[in-house]
């Protein structure tokens, strides 16, 4: 993925007037050993809260690398490691945070993702065009419109869902491009959709299939994370893109999701 470089730290914008103990972000996407100060002790994975006063390092003499992270305001923070004189020094997290620009109900769920497991992600692309997204997939009557999660693909494709709980996979079912796709028998919940084409291995993604009467907040509150993705272009690495889409499905998924 195209990506610019620095050669001067990033500071992580955290809000300098929270408690040292807030969080301010989490942890996207991580290649190397980044480690959180004062000892280095911990290691950083994706996941992880970052708090206003952490201050994090990379242990490994390896280039390239980089850490991703995504502030509770939806910016994105991101340091870049090309060449044995960047990121030799520990990089500090205070400074002031612009104001929250994201939903309420997408806070919420952001707020909520280091309380909970990492999510299942699947998909660990260099791009999204040609390959299915994550997506909300509406559930009426048993059956689930696949056409969300397929509309960057060209071709037409074979496709099955596996349940993430309890449950038997779904039969397959051919797709073309920009065409209504509906599978039926299925229950609500997340499962990974498996796209299959002739010339190439199979693709998988996180989805939510959400009954009726939730698929509306559902399908809002997933597209004010979609445009936060989308707002980080090129900036963000594709499996922090796919990281946080997946842990808002997730998030969505538990009762403890509902947002406001």
């Amino acid at each position: 993925m195209r990506r610019p470089s620095s050669l001067l730290p990033v500071l992580l914008l955290c809000a300098a007037s929270a408690p040292a103990a807030e969080v301010c972000g989490y942890v996207y996407s991580v290649r190397g050993d980044w480690r959180l100060a004062p000892q280095f002790a911990v290691s950083l994975k994706p996941g992880m809260e970052l708090h206003t006063g952490d201050k994090v390092k990379l242990m490994t003499a390896a280039r390239p690398a980089h850490i991703n992270a995504g502030l509770l305001n939806g910016a994105l923070w991101k340091q870049e490691c090309s060449t044995e004189a960047e990121c030799r020094d520990p990089l500090a997290l205070p400074g002031a945070a612009p104001a929250a620009s994201l939903p309420e109900r997408l806070r919420t769920l952001i707020a909520s993702f280091g309380s909970h497991p990492a999510p299942v992600v699947f998909t660990l692309s260099r791009g999204g065009e040609d390959e299915p997204a994550e997506a909300v997939l509406r559930l009426r009557a048993g059956q689930a419109d696949l056409a969300p999660a397929l509309r960057s693909l060209a071709a037409r494709v074979t496709v099955r869902l596996f349940p993430l709980a309890e449950g038997a996979p779904s039969a397959e079912i051919a797709c073309a491009p920009s065409a209504p796709c509906q599978l039926a028998a299925l229950a609500p919940g997340l499962y990974r959709l498996e796209a299959r084409t002739a010339d190439r291995e199979p693709q998988s993604v996180l989805v939510l299939l959400a009954p009726e009467a939730g698929y509306a907040r559902c399908r809002d509150t997933f597209a004010d994370a979609l445009r936060v993705a989308d707002a980080w272009g090129n900036a963000a690495h594709a499996d922090a893109r796919h990281y946080f889409l997946s842990a808002t499905l997730e998030a969505l998924s538990r009762p403890a999701g509902k947002t406001r």
